[in-house]
This record gives C-alpha cells, structure tokens and sequence, in this order.
C-alpha cells in the first residue's frame, strides 16, 4: 500500500511553523532560496517540493523530516545504514552551497530536474 502525502496538511504545518517563529513568507522565501509566490504555494498545498527543499525547510524549522510531512516526530531513532549516517554527516560539513548542489543531484537521480541557485 503506497501512502499519500496530503499537501494541504502539509502546507499547513509549513504556515504554522512559520508563524510560530513570527516569520513572513518573504524571509522564508529568503533563507531557503525560493520566491515568495513558491512559499505560499506550498503553504496552500498546490505545489509539491523537491527532497532539496523539504531538507531547507527542516533545517530553516529545526524540525524533522518526518515531522513536518507527517505530522509527528519520531523519537526512536531511524533506522540508517551506516553509509547513509556517513553521508548524512558528511552533508552537515558542507557549505550551503556545496549542500544545495549535493542534494540537488540527488534530486536529479531521482527524476528530478537539477536547481542550482
């Protein structure tokens, strides 16, 4: 069974976590490199984001992936390979930039098309 992601929940979570930290759509929109009209259409659920940008905003929110898409936040740990924890820590050594680029290729092998700001 393949779950679906809801993007007005999701959207939701994103205008609330925004709000909680007395954000506007205009600084969102600065800190994860997109437009304002791209944050809002997240927040209203018409548009879905790339792995890139879901990283962003869980970085920007201080939350965890699964917390911001499904609602709740797992306090077990995930269970990672330990080439995926390599990775991942890897990843957090990297400039924004550089960061943004990684992942965007990762988007790319995904299907993904590539945005490099």
């Amino acid at each position: 069974m393949k779950a679906e992601l809801d993007k007005a929940k999701l959207g939701k979570r994103l205008a609330g976590l925004r709000l909680e930290r007395n954000m506007s759509q205009e600084e969102v929109a600065e800190c994860i490199d997109v437009t304002v009209n791209t944050v809002s259409n997240y927040e209203t659920g018409t548009t879905a984001m790339t792995i890139s940008v879901l990283y962003r905003f869980c970085e920007l929110y201080g939350v965890t992936p699964n917390m911001l898409l499904m609602g709740e936040d797992v306090t077990q740990p995930l269970s990672l390979s330990s080439d995926e924890v390599r990775f991942i820590r890897w990843l957090h050594t990297l400039g924004a930039a550089r960061r943004q680029l990684v992942l965007g290729i990762c988007d790319h092998r995904k299907g993904k098309k590539i945005r490099i700001a």
